[in-house]
């Protein structure tokens, strides 16, 4: 059935983030119309109609990478550096798996009430598959493969775990496949994944260049990682496994992918990306960045290449919230840039441009567009200039939350 909702101010998220006042829009599963608020009620005088004074209607938030298999940890992993932090995961991660299902319940929880309607779920278990699917939320779920030497027996069972995944596929769910990262998967196994992927018609996400100690390792096989694979993995690598970063970013020609964290890929690198990738979409977790590596991404760097990013919370592996707007916040106070421009780069990497990399109709207020919004309620207007930053730094919990049009909170 449809209704119209409308807000003292309304964010479209579209390429040139407009901000209108007094603003609605017309929808049931999807959006019909978007425009004035009064307008569209003498327009549709028969539909049920709600203002929302001192407010900001917007799309629903996407959170377009996280691991909710790692919901259970609060302090058993180690920070201030990737290599601690990377050893930590090793020794203790297994003990953070047991027992996540309520932990995982409370993260799904805690993306609806942060204006989260979608998200790209990593996952290597599928723990998270029947939670997400009793979800209101849309997910696509990424199989992630590791495996640092060759293993016909290891793909031919990543491939049966992904026809189980594909099988449970419905109108919410999409299957997609995750390749770990350059440090972590051998060549050959990497291919064989992304032709899946093909195959399938697939989205694909990567971790990239998330630390000094990775990049120094690819590019030239020095470093932390030297003791690395024998001593956690208990085999022996003299050398990377890709000849430089270039070689890794290749294999990924002809598809659509997710590049997450990027903060050591140099200006060659992401032009790289932007040239042989079909569609590339970098992802960045500033909570988590600051955490391992300490760096941020170059945003500059990212405009120079022709890339945009989108903003995401990563999981409890490496970050004390999943909320999305706390991430967003960390993203404002990370990043040397003029507050108002850093923050329409925000808002879209959590709407428009998230949209894009999930391959989602949503993230938009317009037309046709999957009917995802969310109101957020304050105890005064802002002013239009300064809204979305006041936005950003002001907003907890959603007031409204319509996910296909069918309100959820």
């Amino acid at each position: 059935m449809q209704e119209i909702i409308g807000a003292s101010l309304v964010f479209l998220c579209n390429e040139q983030c407009e901000v209108l006042e007094d603003y609605g829009v017309v929808f049931d599963e999807k959006i019909v119309e978007a425009g004035d608020y009064k307008s569209l009620t003498l327009k549709y005088p028969h539909l049920k109609a709600q203002f929302f004074e001192n407010s900001v209607l917007l799309p629903a938030f996407i959170n377009a990478h996280t691991h909710f298999e790692f919901s259970n940890n609060k302090a058993s992993f180690d920070y201030g550096s990737f290599s601690g932090w990377l050893g930590s995961v090793l020794n203790n991660g297994g003990a953070i798996l047991e027992n996540c299902q309520g932990a995982i319940q409370n993260a799904i929880i805690t993306q609806l009430k942060s204006g989260v309607g979608s998200v790209g779920a990593i996952s290597n278990h599928l723990i998270e598959v029947n939670l997400l699917k009793e979800s209101p939320l849309s997910a696509v779920v990424f199989l992630e493969f590791l495996g640092s030497s060759y293993s016909l027996e290891k793909l031919k069972a990543f491939e049966v775990k992904f026809k189980e995944l594909k099988d449970s596929e419905d109108k919410k769910l999409k299957a997609a496949l995750a390749v770990h990262a350059p440090y972590s998967v051998q060549k050959d196994m990497a291919l064989s994944v992304i032709q899946l992927a093909k195959d399938s018609q697939s989205l694909l996400s990567t971790h990239f260049l998330e630390s000094f100690e990775e990049l120094e390792w690819v590019e030239n096989s020095k470093g932390w990682f030297e003791n690395f694979y024998q001593h956690f993995l208990k085999e022996s690598h003299f050398k990377s496994l890709y000849k430089g970063a270039n070689d890794y970013i290749d294999m990924f020609e002809d598809t659509h992918t997710l590049f997450v964290h990027n903060q050591f890929a140099s200006l060659e690198a992401l032009k790289r990306i932007k040239s042989q990738v079909k569609n590339a979409f970098l992802i960045t977790c500033p909570f988590s960045n600051r955490l391992l590596s300490g760096q941020a991404l170059d945003l500059e760097r990212i405009k120079e290449a022709g890339l945009s990013v989108s903003v995401a919370t990563d999981g409890l592996s490496s970050n004390i919230s999943l909320s999305l707007l706390d991430e967003l916040r960390a993203f404002l106070l990370t990043h040397n840039m003029p507050l108002l421009k850093l923050a329409k780069i925000a808002l879209l990497g959590a709407t428009r441009h998230g949209a894009k990399a999930l391959a989602l109709n949503n993230g938009e207020i317009e037309a046709n567009k999957r009917a995802d919004l969310s109101v957020f309620g304050f105890g005064e207007k802002f002013i239009k200039e300064q809204a979305i930053l006041q936005f950003l730094l002001h907003a907890k919990e959603v007031e409204r939350l319509f996910l296909g049009g069918k309100r959820v909170i």
